[in-house]
């Protein structure tokens, strides 16, 4: 029992953090959920399986393992066909958008735990993200510099950790 409840939480806590840097891309690139959706539907049916979902996220920048991309598949398929449509892309993002809105604590939560396990460093972690979006940029006319990415995705946080502390923390690359 107690080994499926972490798993459970490790599931979840996945999802909440693959999530929220997909509502980042979605911030930056001004695009919204329609536009993701077409974007990660490559053959057009109006439903992507794990393979389109992930090849969909490498065309955005974002990349995820296995395990992440299976937390969010479970989380977004409503009805187990392994497959997400259009409603269930959206509903499940917008549903969840809804419910972390005002919960950058817990984003944060996840984070430290992230950092307690792995042993990464806030150096490293983005040094990471900075290597996964270097590449990328949110739109050819209007390329992000990795410090306007830092700044962004540490934007929710402020309130928690001060804005002086997260303004120090996106300088320190």
């Amino acid at each position: 029992m107690e080994e499926d409840a972490r798993l459970k939480q490790e599931e979840q806590d996945r999802t909440v953090l693959a999530v929220s840097r997909i509502q980042s891309w979605l911030k930056r690139s001004g695009k919204n959920l329609n536009d993701l959706f077409a974007e990660i539907d490559e053959d057009g049916s109006g439903a992507f399986d794990v393979s389109e979902f992930r090849s969909g996220m490498l065309a955005i920048g974002l990349t995820f393992d296995d395990a992440t991309l299976q937390a969010l598949m479970g989380y977004m398929d409503s009805d187990g066909g392994g497959e997400i449509d259009t409603e269930e892309f959206i509903s499940k993002m917008d549903t969840f958008s809804q419910e972390q809105a005002h919960s950058p604590l817990q984003v944060l939560s996840l984070v430290c735990k992230h950092m307690d396990k792995s042993g990464d460093t806030v150096d490293k972690i983005f040094k990471r993200m900075d290597d996964n979006t270097s590449n990328v940029s949110a739109s050819p006319s209007k390329p992000h510099s990795q410090r306007e990415l830092t700044r962004e995705s540490l934007e929710p946080f402020s309130p928690i950790l001060g804005a002086a502390v997260a303004a120090r923390l996106a300088t320190q690359h």
